[in-house]
């Protein structure tokens, strides 16, 4: 299996997330790493998580339920997209 990156979501001007689908021990993942930049362009920090595929969708769903908790609060305005 050959690495896919799938996103990166700009978390500064210094940081992002990369989500990628890549082989961890063997086996195909999701992978949500802190990238940093340095000297040499954007490096993978030590914070991330691998995810299952098969655990994906309760990932999602608890994420979204988060998103609309941080809206409900006031933290994050509500963009009208899906929630």
């Amino acid at each position: 299996m050959i690495p896919q990156r799938l996103a990166t979501i700009p978390k500064g001007r210094r940081e992002a997330f990369v989500v990628e689908l890549r082989p961890f021990h063997g086996k195909p993942m999701v992978e949500v790493r802190l990238h940093r930049s340095g000297g040499r362009g954007m490096a993978p920090t030590a914070s991330g998580i691998v995810v299952r595929p098969d655990l994906l969708a309760a990932l999602a769903e608890v994420l979204l339920a988060a998103k609309a908790a941080v809206e409900a609060e006031g933290l994050i305005p509500d963009a009208g997209g899906a929630s």
